[in-house]
């Protein structure tokens, strides 16, 4: 298990706030069940929700997984920020794989830096 304030991580993420609010399981257990996002990417989001910042080193690897559980809890924050990271970091040997991120959470100046590289790969 890990703890959280229900009114700090409801005013951050609307998601969780729609699972507290309705009547839903979570409002009467008010626990909420997280199958599919690693257990220290969601202490990460949990940092990000009372801190405004990561606390660890942030990594490709972490910051791929962020976007991916900020955009399923809907806290555009930590995406742009996790966007910002990579955007910084793109290379050749890492667009095709940013390129995916990108066009799967919709992230336009991420998805147009990577295909900018793959494009020069064929000039």
């Amino acid at each position: 298990k890990i703890g959280g304030h229900i009114s700090i991580i409801a005013a951050t993420s609307p998601v969780f706030a729609a699972m507290f609010r309705h009547n839903m399981k979570e409002s009467k257990t008010g626990e909420v069940v997280i199958k599919d996002i690693e257990r220290d990417i969601f202490y990460e989001l949990l940092h990000y929700i009372y801190s405004g910042r990561t606390s660890v080193a942030m990594t490709e690897a972490i910051a791929q997984s962020l976007i991916a559980a900020a955009e399923k809890y809907n806290i555009p924050d930590l995406k742009n920020k996790c966007a910002e990271f990579l955007l910084a970091r793109v290379t050749d040997s890492t667009a095709q794989i940013i390129f995916e991120v990108a066009d799967r959470y919709h992230i336009q100046e991420l998805k147009e830096e990577c295909i900018q590289i793959l494009m020069s790969r064929i000039e």
